[in-house]
Parts: C-alpha cells; structure tokens; sequence
C-alpha cells in the first residue's frame, strides 16, 4: 500500500506521462521461500526441478511423543516420554516394556549385540542383550543422560544438569570429565579416535581420553542445533536469522557448515532460508536434514540439496532399520517409513502469493503441460487460514479461482519424469482501486495557506492532485501537482477575508489509461481567512518611584491569541489577561509596579492566524 503523508509545497507540474505496467507475474518457484512450500511424495530441486519421490507409509502411531528410536538387530526400538516406555517394533509383533521410574526415554544407541537405553529424571543407563529384560543397569540420579556415544573406547554418556561426560568400559562406569560454563552435553560423535560433542554454546568440543579434557575445535556466532558424520568429515547447523532488504522483517535461517577433523578446517556449505532445522542424520553418503515443514537431503559429492516431504508437517529427527529410513514427527506422533519404490503421485502447494492488491489472475507461463500434471488454485482477501476458497482446477493453465488479493497454487504429478518451475510464473493484473485520502487539512497562518494530506493507493500507483477553492459553490483550480511526498503553501494575500473551503483531489492518471483511471475528492472544512491584526486601545503607563504602572485593551475580529510587552531595551515578555487565559475578541492587560527607571513600553499583539500588530508609547515619569 503506497501512503504519503505530506505537507503540500511549491507544485510541480509533469508533462508526456507514461502508463505503468499493469501486468506483474509472481514466480512460482522461490528458493528463498522453501519452508513455505508443503510438498509430498516429491523431490524439489535447488534448481526447481520437480520430480516423484519414494513413497512414505505410516508404520506406527501413538498418543505419547516419541523421543528416541533406533534399529537393532532385526526391531525398531522406540523410546517414549510422558509415559517412559521401550517399544519394539518388528513385521510380526509389537512388544513393550513399561519404565515407571521414569518420564522419557532419553537416548538409545546400540553397537555390535547390546542395546543401550537412557531412563530420566531418576536418571538411569540399562543395557540389554535381548528383549525379555536388562541384563544390567547404571545409576545417575543427579543428571540427565541426553546422548550414548559406543566407540572402542567404551561407551560414553553425555548428561546435562550438571554437564558431565561418563564413560562406560565393561561394567564399570566413571565420570571422567565436565564443562562448568556448560548446562547440557546434548550430542555427541566418535570420529578418528576422538569424541566430539555439542552442548547449548556455540563450541564444538573435542575430548581428549589421553589428557581427559575438552578443547575448542571450533568456534561459530550462533549454538550448534546438531551434529552428524560420514565417518570423515563432522557436519552441523547452525540456526540464525537474516535480514529481508526490501522490508527489512528478519526471517529465519539455518546455516551448514563443515568439520574436517584431520586439518581442524570449518567452512560453510550452504544456506537455507525461511525455515530452521533441528536434526542431522547420515545415511547411504547423503546428509538428511530435518525441519518443521518438509525435510531435506543434501550430498557432499554433488554440492545439490533437495527438498522433500510427505505433506503438512515436518520431521523431528531420523533413524534407521532393517536398512531403511524412518521419519519420526510431531502432532500426531508417529514413524514413517521411506519405501524403495517411487510413489504413483505426489503434490506441492506453493507459498501464499500476495498481489498486494485485489487481482484478476492471468496464465501461468512457461510451466510444461503434459497428462500427468493437473494444476489448482484457491484465493482469498485474508491470509488467515479459516478464510480461503476451495481449490478449483485450471483450464489451460489458467487459474479459475475468484478475483482476489492472495493466491496459492497446487501441483499434482502422477507419472514418472520430471517438470522444472525454474523459470513458471504466475501473471496477474490488480483490479484499479482509487485513492484513498485519509486525511486533509487546511490551516491559515501568517498571510500563508498550508495543506496537510495523507494518501493511499492500493495499486501502488503514481497520483496527481489538484487543489480548488470553493467560492458560491463553484471550485476554481488554484494547483495541480505530482502527488509524492512533498509539501504546498502559497500566500493567502490574493484571497479577500471571509470562510472558504478547498476541494483535493486525487487520481491515478499517471500510471492508468484515462478509461480505467480513478478518482477521490474531499472537501476540508470551512475556513475563515483573517488579515486584519488585533489593535492595542487605551494604553496608559506612569512611572510613580521607578514602579511601572501600565494598563491597555486588546481587540481583534476574531480571537486575540497571544500578547508580549518590552520595556526598551528589554526583551519580550509574555503577559496573560487579567481574566487569566486568551479565549474572546477583548481582553484587558494590566502591568503593575514593575520596577523600572525610563524607557519606552511596547506592547505586541497577535491573533489565532498569525497577524501581529506592535504599539507603544513612552514611559513618562
């Protein structure tokens, strides 16, 4: 919405005005805006290719939030908070065993033969070999277990409240470290005979076994989220904000950095903009990255980040099983599995387009047409999500759905190859609104005329206003301007004394052709031109002993506003009436036994319109 505020001053005049482009197009691809898409059973590209993905299949649900999972020999092991439980899930049963010493299943890992499970708060570390039942368990009530780390060192154990690093090697369990300046080791990775690990901070830490200390391996501005490994080089994300230049709002964003541990070298990889990821994972050399809408997958080979997803909703974090990948999500809890076979159809709903105006919507251009893509739309005057119409198929690529402000598209492709949105547009043509003048005044003051506007224009477009006096009924044209930002004042000595009122109007000709240009015209309320200054009447001042005694009468046809005196070579004083307040057309003045010697008294009058009028006389003893 365009506004200008102004104060009208010296007009301008503008001659061979051209129209403005009416037709826009919004690109339906914004890789800057990629955690507004929902997308499902497809891959998006970072170039915007659109291709189907595997398909995504529930394999469980459950009420309780699902905190951890893992694979383990031939189960999906899932821990759950709320009510602690180790859930095992294979093809031919389901088997639970209840933790009610406990509220969440922390952690879980697992190596070779043994499970791994953390139990909090009574902060317990159990191990099983199979699952009838632990075949032993580890307190440590004090702290919570965030992360199990096995290497062939031992097996290492991240707690929180207090930060403190364990490890386990055979049945013995010992702390062996902790960080003072840290509340929680959340996460940690065995990597080239190291332990690295991440707490709330911005450090990455590295333990040495040897020296049993922690080091800085690397150092960033904002908290490490997570953290994963290809066995040779240490990943992790970061999640800030950036700044929109052309608003100005700050958005979120996640930043990928990589740890190569045999040089110490940390370099930034790419960035993601719009969204913020809260889990890593690796699995087959691809790194998976997990988000509050969709998911990503990003290979270190290729440089090439892809966005996928399977609907509303986004990932809490991955594991693996039986050799295949598992979502886990929020709101419904449940577990997802990635299937090998590609999907019969998937679907994208872009982000909310907005015209910035009501609009009547045009073709979507240089989109591939082939059988198996089907395109719809819905508008809506609000982007609120209650207030939207249903999706409409289009003809031919034209959108069918209802003029209107706010637009989103969705795609459906039910055949195998691949479509690019690369360069796909939506085109449109905002529906002419006229100005809108929100505000217009008129002040008087000093022999000057000042105008006070503010001015909207939904279009966006270029306005010109002119300006009229009203005399009898009939307006005659005294300015005719560009409308931007600027002021206006001009001298009222050519106007007789009486009440007017002025006619603005405002249109958006400059950037409309003359059958489609609108209007808006309001009237300010009368005015009354006053040039005539008060007059000072009956002014008598004595001296009596070096005391002053003066008194005079100020009158004007309107309304006396404000009165000074000065004895010379004095400086102006400001004086009240007697009655105590300036507020009718007389007022009397009265200066008493103010000590002075000689001089000359001058008294200096003004109205509510700026018109002054100075007298005076000599002081006479």
């Amino acid at each position: 919405m365009k506004s200008a505020r102004s104060i009208l001053l010296l007009p301008l005049f503008l001659t061979g005005l051209i129209y403005a482009s009416q037709r826009q197009a919004i690109p339906l691809f914004q890789w800057n805006r990629i955690g507004e898409y929902e997308i499902s059973n497809l891959f998006l590209s970072q170039t915007g290719t659109v291709s189907l993905s595997p398909e995504f299949k529930t394999i469980f649900q459950t009420e309780r939030t699902i905190w951890s999972a893992i694979g383990w020999k031939k189960y999906l092991v899932v821990g759950t908070a709320e009510e602690a439980s180790l859930i095992f899930l294979s093809e031919k049963q389901t088997t639970e065993i209840p933790f009610s010493n406990h509220q969440i299943i922390s952690a879980l890992a697992t190596d070779d033969s043994t499970l791994y499970v953390a139990g909090i708060p009574n902060t317990t570390l159990y191990t099983f070999e199979n699952i009838a039942k632990p075949s032993a368990s580890y307190s440590l009530p004090n702290a919570y277990i965030w992360s199990i780390i096995p290497s062939p060192a031992g097996v290492w154990i991240l707690t929180g409240e207090p930060a403190e690093l364990y490890l386990l090697q055979g049945k013995k369990l010992q702390k062996v470290a902790s960080l003072s300046h840290e509340r929680h080791l959340l996460k940690g990775i065995w990597l080239e005979n190291a332990l690295y690990c991440i707490g709330e901070s911005s450090f990455l830490y590295s333990f040495s076994l040897e020296k049993k200390r922690f080091s800085v391996a690397a150092s960033l501005d904002f908290p490490i989220q997570d953290i994963a490994t290809d066995n040779k080089t240490l990943f992790f994300i970061v999640n800030t904000t950036s700044q929109s230049r052309s608003s100005g709002e700050k958005n979120p964003q996640t930043i990928l950095y990589a740890y190569q541990p045999a040089t110490g070298g940390c370099s930034r990889i790419l960035s993601l903009s719009s969204l913020s990821l809260s889990h890593l994972f690796f699995w087959q050399e691809k790194l998976y990255l997990a988000s509050s809408q969709n998911f990503f997958i990003y290979s270190p080979t290729s440089n090439e980040i892809t966005a996928t997803g399977y609907g509303k909703g986004g990932v809490r974090f991955f594991t693996t099983s039986s050799d295949r990948l598992h979502l886990i999500t929020d709101r419904p809890s449940r577990i997802l599995q990635m299937g090998i076979r590609q999907a019969r159809e998937g679907s994208l709903i872009t982000p909310i387009f907005d015209a910035d105006a009501k609009s009547e919507w045009g073709k979507i251009i240089q989109l591939s047409s082939t059988p198996s893509l089907t395109l719809s739309t819905r508008a809506a005057g609000s982007p609120l999500p209650d207030l939207w119409e249903e999706w409409i198929l289009c003809q031919n690529n034209i959108p069918l759905s209802s003029p209107n402000r706010y637009l989103q598209l969705k795609l459906n492709l039910a055949q195998q190859g691949n479509i690019s949105l690369k360069n796909a547009s939506l085109t449109y043509l905002q529906i002419n609104q006229p100005p809108e003048i929100s505000q217009f005044e008129v002040f008087h003051f000093n022999g000057k005329l000042y105008f006070s506007s503010s001015v909207k224009d939904a279009n966006n477009d270029n306005l010109w206003a002119s300006l009229a006096i009203i005399r009898q009924k009939n307006p005659v044209t005294i300015a005719s301007f560009p409308l931007s930002n600027s002021t206006f004042e001009f001298s009222s000595a050519f106007l007789p004394e009486g009440e007017y009122t002025f006619l603005f109007t405002v249109s958006d000709a400059p950037s409309n052709p003359s059958q489609k240009a609108l209007t808006t015209s309001v009237v300010s309320a009368p005015l009354f031109l006053d040039h005539t200054p008060p007059q000072i009447k009956n002014l008598r001042a004595t001296l009596v002993q070096n005391r002053l005694q003066c008194s005079w009468t100020v009158e004007d046809n309107r309304l006396v506003h404000e009165v000074w005196y000065s004895i010379a070579p004095g400086e102006w004083k400001a004086i009240f009436p007697t009655d105590g307040i300036c507020d009718s057309p007389q007022e009397n003045f009265e200066i008493s036994n103010e000590e002075t010697k000689t001089g000359y008294i001058q008294i200096k009058a003004r109205d509510n319109q700026g018109n002054e009028t100075i007298y005076g006389q000599w002081i006479i003893p």
